[in-house]
């Protein structure tokens, strides 16, 4: 009988181990184009070697895109709740788009393979994808339209 109490923890460690890492393991979209994006997952764009990690970790909503599957190109640098609404979108130029319910609405320009951050509200309206205008909250629309 103490045997089988020996291997009674180690099997009920690796169980909960692996009942934890199964639970919050991401979905995967495999076939992804660059289409928006409002669901934690890895999405994948296979032809462009890009993926889009979009977690959650502590109620704060993260994301990073990753090229090559090692290389971060993008990550998190805000602290936006997952408790308001959120999306992005990558446009074919690769630029990252970015709305946050409680903290604004930005874009990760792509110039010469680096990315910069830049809040909608300092671009030029004709420069945001209508299927990411489409997607704003209204409270982002009324910039442009006063």
């Amino acid at each position: 009988m103490k045997h089988k109490k020996n291997y009674l923890l180690p099997l009920t460690f690796l169980v909960s181990f692996l009942f934890y890492n199964c639970s919050n393991s991401l979905p995967i979209y495999d076939n992804w184009h660059g289409d928006i994006a409002e669901r934690r997952g890895k999405y994948i764009f296979k032809e462009k070697h890009l993926e889009l990690d979009l977690f959650d970790e502590d109620g704060i909503f993260c994301y990073f895109l990753i090229q090559n599957k090692t290389d971060t190109l993008v990550r998190t640098q805000e602290n936006a709740s997952i408790w308001h609404s959120y999306f992005l979108y990558l446009d074919d130029e690769e630029n990252l788009w970015v709305s946050s319910g409680d903290i604004g609405d930005w874009v990760w320009l792509k110039t010469d393979g680096t990315y910069t951050k830049h809040f909608l509200s300092k671009i030029d309206r004709k420069l945001i994808p209508q299927k990411v205008w489409k997607n704003l909250p209204e409270s982002s629309r009324d910039v442009y339209e006063k």
